[in-house]
């Protein structure tokens, strides 16, 4: 599988402009354009935050080609089901296009202490790993009978995924810890970074290949790291390779545009 070459953008700012830049990307090349799940963030200013499905819903009806899909959902506080069902919304918008990763959520205090949700690690972690199991069966449409420590789910909800035998969920993972590493090796992907939250190196790479012991099509992707080139990630074994903007403030589109119009070569440089 070659490299691919995305973007991963926050959902903050304007609207109109984020899809526009979605289409522009589309047309000069690049591979996948995400979006970030966050309420407030923890920007050194106040910022305008954008509901993340509302947003991709827009972009998978004005674009064609492109992989799209929330990167990551903070699902310790979301419900589950209505993350499915926005989810799946957009794999049937888009034709089949979705990529949808899924993770714990940062930073707590923000994104979860200030709205009376948890922010304690191993319970953030427990609430991903029972929501994921109730994703995994809605996006395949099966029957579910669930009771859970968080939750209980007895539905069968339709339509299901557009693609078969559903959706790709990747789960996000920093540092190497057995727990993340884990959850990681029983779905599809894993967008993976370093302990200081950086892209990773070859090296790293080819380490996640070897602790995760997948002979499929499992793939790995990891932001872009400064220094690093596309050909030697390839060759270590990564998949996707994800462009973000380098701070965060409600035009960040204006320091990223130049990028998404030369094209995913430019992102080596």
């Amino acid at each position: 599988m070659s490299l691919k070459q995305a973007l991963n953008v926050p959902n903050v700012g304007n609207p109109n402009a984020i899809v526009e830049l979605a289409m522009q990307a589309e047309a000069a090349g690049w591979d996948g354009f995400f979006v970030w799940d966050t309420l407030q963030t923890d920007a050194s200013q106040r910022v305008d935050v954008l509901d993340p499905a509302a947003t991709l819903s827009a972009i998978a009806v004005s674009t064609s080609k492109i992989a799209l899909g929330p990167m990551v959902v903070a699902l310790p506080r979301r419900r589950p089901w209505k993350v499915a069902k926005e989810i799946i919304t957009i794999d049937h918008l888009s034709g089949g296009r979705v990529l949808a990763g899924f993770g714990l959520g940062a930073p707590p205090k923000e994104e979860f202490g200030d709205f009376g949700e948890p922010t304690d690690l191993r319970a953030r972690a427990e609430l991903l790993d029972e929501g994921l199991t109730i994703i995994d069966a809605m996006f395949t449409g099966e029957t579910l009978d669930h009771v859970g420590p968080a939750f209980t789910v007895h539905a069968h909800l339709s339509p299901r995924g557009y693609q078969r035998p559903r959706p790709p969920i990747w789960v996000a993972s920093i540092g190497t810890n057995r727990g993340p590493v884990a959850r990681a090796r029983r779905w599809d992907g894993v967008f993976a970074l370093t302990k200081d939250s950086q892209g990773l190196t070859p090296a790293d790479v080819h380490a996640w290949r070897g602790r995760l012991d997948r002979e499929d099509d499992y793939v790995i992707a990891t932001a872009a790291r400064p220094g690093i080139h596309s050909r030697d990630l390839e060759a270590a074994g990564l998949n996707w390779r994800v462009s973000e903007p380098p701070r965060l403030h409600n035009d960040w589109i204006t320091d990223l545009r130049p990028l998404v119009l030369a094209g995913p070569d430019a992102s080596d440089f």
